[in-house]
This record gives structure tokens, sequence and C-alpha cells, in this order.
């Protein structure tokens, strides 16, 4: 088993830095001789294939794509703007005929990004522009502002990117995500040894997911966390067949609550570390209006939540599940969500 993990987790470690190999030499596939791979042709364990659909890119290939964009971007707005990506999206747009308003709070960043990447030939040779434009995307006044702006000078966008805050986005896979993965990658050697402890139980691995990350809409615009949470409801699923498939006797599960009173949710939690919502709290009435909508007619209680767990972490006969444990809320608007 010690040989198995160890080689479990190399062949994790190829995965990760996007170099699979297939596990049947002599099976016949796409990516190489002998070997399929989920990257397809451009797989890096077959540079010679990488290299041949790679177009060689050169400086003055960053802004000059095609002139045939020049008459549809002829008005441009950058939301947000903070890193270099974007400036590469200005530069871009800018060097195909876009008048591109870059925006942000700091006035002074955004006159040295105009003055410093507006200035570039390829933009001047087009009739491009970049225009710094004062906005803070959480003030209405403020946003209000740069629309007005926007509509007396040019009366039109014909293109819109907002740059959501890489901190949140970042953050938010960082704990839903990324973390999911190298936790139970630095518990595997534990959680085989489950099987010859008293219990004789398989080692089990819960994550905690949510129903968040089957829904289309986003509660309260959390773009980032919808996305992470459906990201690591696929780490489960991915972790539980790879697990299954080399034999690895630990089985991988997810859990998937609705809204529970949290300190997420409800923004703070007593000196017993729970969570009770006011009664006249913004939390409350959504509780109310959530639960006056599901099957149940009512919202989850503890031990409801707690029973879902404790099947996961006893039933051996249960892989690779996420289970779902939110009074039908999933269910309720299905057409909708």
């Amino acid at each position: 088993m010690a040989f198995r993990l160890q080689s479990r987790l190399r062949f994790t470690r190829r995965r990760l830095g996007a170099v699979y190999e297939s596990r049947s030499p002599k099976e016949p596939g796409i990516a190489g001789p002998g070997g399929n791979s989920p990257f397809g042709l451009l797989s890096p364990a077959y540079p010679e294939n990488a290299a041949r659909f790679c177009i060689p890119c050169y400086e003055t290939q960053l802004y000059n794509f095609t002139n045939e964009m020049a008459p549809s971007l002829k008005a441009a707005s950058l939301f947000a703007v903070k890193d270099w990506v974007i400036v590469v999206y200005a530069q871009a747009l800018a060097a195909n005929g876009a008048k591109v308003y870059i925006t942000g709070r700091r006035r002074e960043v955004l006159e040295q990004s105009a003055r410093v990447h507006g200035s570039a030939p390829e933009v001047g040779a087009s009739g491009g522009q970049i225009i710094p434009l004062v906005m803070d995307v959480t003030s209405k006044d403020s946003i209000k502002g740069a629309v007005d702006r926007i509509t007396e000078s040019d009366g039109y966008v014909n293109v819109s990117m907002f740059d959501q805050s890489i901190d949140l986005w970042q953050r938010a896979f960082l704990v839903n995500a990324t973390s999911v993965y190298f936790v139970t990658a630095a518990f595997l050697p534990l959680l085989a040894k489950s099987v010859s402890s008293p219990t004789g139980k398989m080692g089990s691995v819960i994550n905690t997911t949510s129903n968040s990350g089957q829904l289309r809409m986003s509660e309260g615009s959390q773009l980032a966390y919808n996305v992470s949470k459906a990201a690591s409801v696929q780490v489960t699923r991915q972790l539980a067949f790879d697990f299954s498939h080399e034999n690895i006797k630990i089985r991988v599960n997810g859990i998937a609550p609705g809204w529970w009173p949290s300190e997420m949710t409800t923004g703070a939690s007593d000196n017993n570390n729970e969570s009770t919502p006011q009664e006249d709290s913004a939390f409350q009435k959504e509780m109310l209006n959530i639960g006056a909508r599901v099957p149940p007619g009512r919202m989850g209680k503890a031990e409801e939540l707690a029973s879902g767990l404790l099947m996961l972490a006893t039933n051996d006969y249960i892989w690779g599940m996420n289970l779902v444990i939110d009074g039908g809320i999933l269910q309720s608007v299905a057409g909708n969500i």
C-alpha cells in the first residue's frame, strides 16, 4: 500500500503539471505515440506535437490581431483596471481602433497607465485611444457618473469588461478548491491506514461543497464563491474516480448544504462558535423566504445536516457522491436556477 500511495502521489503531481501519460502504453491515443491525454494534442507530455499547434506570439501580434476588428471596436470600457492582463486588453483594443476607457478609483494610476500604454506606436497608428476615467465599482453614484460621461462623449459601448478583484477570486479558490486537493494529498498515508485500524472502515474524505456550486444564479453576486464551489464538486469527483481506479481504499464524497446559520451568512458567532440570526436580520428574512419555497416548508435543522455527514462517513458503499442537503432548493425553482 505504501508503494501504491507513493506511486499515486507521483502520478498526481504529474497531472498537476499537465503531464499525463496513459496507464496502458499500448492504448492508442491522439496525444502522441502510445498514450492518451486529457490535454489533447497540446499536452506537454509530447512537446513536439504541442509545437506544431502553437503560433509564435511576437510583440507586434500583441496588438495587431486583424484590421477587420476596428469597425466593431469603437468604444470599450475596462472596469477595475489593476493588473497587467487588463493593460494588455486595453492596448489590444486600442491598437485596433477602439476608444478604451480604463476605470478605477485612483486617478494617478489610471493617468499613468493611459500615458504609458496609450502612447504605443500601434495605438497611435490605428487612431485608438486609452482614456482614464475614475470610477469606484462599489459606488452607484460613481458608476452613474462614468456612464453619463461615456454617454455624452460616445453614446454607446461595444465592449464592456469587468476585472473582478483578483484577491477575492484567488482567496475563494484557495479555500474552496485548492485546499481540498492539497489537504487530501497530505492526509493520504493516514487515511490509507484506516482499513487496518480497529474500526476496519475505509478512509473517508468528505468535502464541504455547496448547492451554490450547482446554481446558475449567484446569491448576492457571489460569482467567485459559486464558481469555486463548483470546482470543489469536481475535485471531489476526480479524487473519487482516481482513487477507485488506482484501488486506493479511500472514499471521497461531498456534502452540499443549502443556507444554514454560519458566520458567512449571519456575520458573527457567539462564544460557543454558534451563529444565531437576529429576528429582523436580512439573513433571517431570507431564510423565511427560502423556507416557504422548499417542499418541507421550513429551513433545515442541525441534526438533518449531521445525519447526512454521518451517512457519508460510515457507509463504505458510497463513493463519489455530492450529497445535497438543502430542503429541495435546487428542485424548487429548477427552471430558473
